[in-house]
């Protein structure tokens, strides 16, 4: 078979390319100092970027724990409107648990040193529950002591609340405070204290 002059060389240049191109993928490789330098250069980055990271994710948690604290305070405040009575939010001191619950006479004088009954608890139980492990509540000076170390801020049907500032921290860092305002009954992130 004859091929027109030019076609055979170019199919032999095709097939000796193609033998050169295996060739240097057998004989292509890192050597060991080009892969000591990208080990280098990886190890660097990943000690700029761990910390950073981990401080990241550290303030986002102490940010969604704030944030589930004040849609609780929320709903007990929209219990109290809904049910026309008096919704206590009570906290242990020192502790990581909450609990919400209604008066069984929403006109019952209390306040927030005097012992209450949570023997008419008509609020979902859904309510009540604790702060993530390493989270605890702490106490304040805006926040009178109870009888026993409870803190307590009450939710009253018009919509306001007992003025308080609900404080906690993690186990060794800041404190991020929550202040309800008692007209309102909302509340708002204060700054951070040591």
């Amino acid at each position: 078979m004859m091929f027109p002059p030019g076609k055979a060389n170019f199919s032999v240049e095709i097939g000796m390319a193609r033998k050169r191109f295996q060739n240097r993928r057998i004989q292509s490789g890192l050597t060991l100092v080009e892969l000591l330098l990208v080990l280098g250069m990886m190890l660097v980055l990943a000690s700029l970027v761990i910390p950073n990271l981990i401080g990241f994710l550290e303030s986002n948690q102490i940010k969604t724990q704030i944030r589930n604290l004040q849609s609780t305070l929320g709903k007990a405040r929209c219990q109290a409107i809904e049910n026309s009575t008096t919704v206590v939010f009570e906290w242990e001191l020192g502790g990581g648990s909450y609990t919400v619950f209604a008066l069984e006479n929403p006109h019952q004088k209390t306040n927030q040193e005097t012992s209450i009954s949570r023997e008419a608890c008509i609020l979902p139980e859904s309510l009540s529950g604790s702060l993530q492990d390493n989270f605890r509540f702490v106490n304040s000076k805006r926040l009178p002591r109870t009888q026993d170390a409870r803190g307590r801020i009450l939710f009253f049907p018009d919509g306001s609340g007992s003025l308080a500032t609900v404080g906690i921290a993690r186990l060794g860092g800041p404190t991020h405070w929550l202040d309800v305002d008692p007209l309102t009954g909302s509340t708002a992130r204060r700054g951070l204290t040591r």
